[in-house]
């Protein structure tokens, strides 16, 4: 019995691994991010509960940050596995590929639509004067992210209405701010 508990055990650890790994990504990044706030002067307006743990099919954006004369409007967007590869294809869907070992395993058949994201929810009215740039954060950055073009695979800039961003490069934009 106690030889079962444990092959039990080690499943469920194998299970859980990919959103443990996520939980804890997200959590780095929100301590990342409102640190920078402080640092640079900015406020940050959480536009739902948990906030930090933005999903991908939702359609909401997920926080803003102000600055004097700026918005950022940003949607959180991740993958599960560092190991993933997300591809966008032209007709507005997308697939994640998971990559184990040497080879290419589909691991979400079904193709997903792209959201066009709403950067206005819960948008305040003394933001109106303020420009707003829309931004889809992507944290945790999956192994390769590309967009399937007649001209072939392609760098994605441009992810559901925002400009495609890792933590890193969103960082350095807070610093500029």
């Amino acid at each position: 019995m106690d030889f079962f508990i444990i092959i039990l055990s080690i499943v469920f650890l194998f299970i859980a691994y990919p959103f443990v790994r996520f939980f804890i990504k997200r959590v780095i990044c929100c301590l990342k991010i409102k640190r920078s706030c402080k640092r640079n002067d900015l406020k940050l307006h959480a536009a739902h509960f948990l906030w930090f743990l933005g999903l991908n099919n939702s359609r909401n954006c997920d926080f803003y940050i102000e600055s004097d004369e700026r918005i950022l409007a940003v949607k959180l967007f991740g993958a599960l596995t560092k190991r993933s590869e997300f591809v966008f294809d032209k007709d507005g869907t997308y697939r994640i590929n998971e990559l184990m070992l040497r080879f290419t395993v589909h691991h979400s058949i079904k193709r997903n639509k792209i959201p066009t994201y709403n950067f206005r929810y819960k948008y305040k009215e003394d933001w109106e004067i303020k420009n707003q740039e829309n931004i889809t954060l992507i944290n945790p950055v999956p192994m390769d992210m590309s967009l399937i073009t007649d001209k072939g695979k392609l760098p994605l800039t441009v992810l559901g209405g925002g400009e495609v961003r890792s933590l890193q490069t969103f960082l350095a934009r807070l610093e500029n701010l």
